[in-house]
């Protein structure tokens, strides 16, 4: 399907067939009107034990190329099943379609990012690092969150982070994680690792899609998002 042939009123992708409206917004089909009006209701139990936060809290906003995390929920939906356990065939075309207008759930990234780029400069709680900074020099970002927070960090904390964070620790860490929960429940199906760590680079889009993929996609979102200070970054030079 060229780009061109999108169209907004044809919403055609796996991902939003197993997805559903709730006022307005769409969210994943499993979750229940039930479930999500509970909160408005919810009363504290006197044996409840209640996590308080900060009035203010510290926010880390991470913005990654719209293009990568397209391919990055590709890669996802691969490991869905349906309700009769059936793998899930998902189509990267209309995947694609769905998130340009979107047709995913919890909204369009273009909103999304729209959204909170909106507060910048006007309050100092939020801190927008992006995933493509993280993979250039994540030391350096790691120290930017720590002063965020209000932390001193020293080298060694850097170095430990910065190990304890690469693809590789993580791979061992979630099969370790895995072994023990099949041990404690081994009728489970725990979902496989590279549903959740799948490369871990940035610019796949750029090798994995020819270049008119991504026509339409520039087009909606370099106007959308053309007042940001970060997300129009991704549609300047590339």
């Amino acid at each position: 399907m060229a780009s061109q042939d999108l169209d907004n009123n044809c919403k055609m992708s796996t991902l939003y067939s197993i997805s559903r409206q709730y006022k307005g917004s769409l969210i994943p089909a499993h979750a229940t009107d039930e479930s999500i009006d509970a909160w408005k209701t919810f009363k504290f139990r006197k044996d409840d034990v209640l996590l308080l936060g900060y009035n203010k809290s510290e926010v880390v906003y991470v913005l990654r190329n719209p293009k990568d995390i397209v391919i990055s929920m590709f890669d996802f939906m691969k490991h869905f099943k349906d309700e009769s356990g059936q793998q899930i065939e998902e189509n990267f075309d209309y995947l694609l379609q769905d998130f340009i207008f979107g047709n995913v759930p919890y909204g369009g990234w273009c909103q999304h990012v729209t959204s909170y780029e909106a507060l910048h400069g006007k309050v100092d709680n939020i801190l927008f690092v992006t995933y493509e900074d993280m993979k250039k020099n994540l030391p350096a970002v790691i120290r930017s969150v720590a002063k965020h927070i209000g932390h001193d960090v020293t080298d060694d904390v850097v170095n430990k982070v910065v190990e304890n964070t690469t693809m590789e620790t993580m791979r061992k860490n979630y099969a370790k994680a895995m072994e023990s929960r099949k041990q404690e429940s081994p009728s489970s199906e725990p979902t496989p690792l590279h549903a959740f760590l799948s490369k871990g680079i940035a610019g796949r889009w750029k090798t994995e899609c020819k270049e008119d993929t991504w026509e339409l996609l520039e087009k909606i979102f370099k106007e959308k998002v053309k007042d940001t200070v970060y997300a129009r970054r991704y549609f300047e030079c590339e």
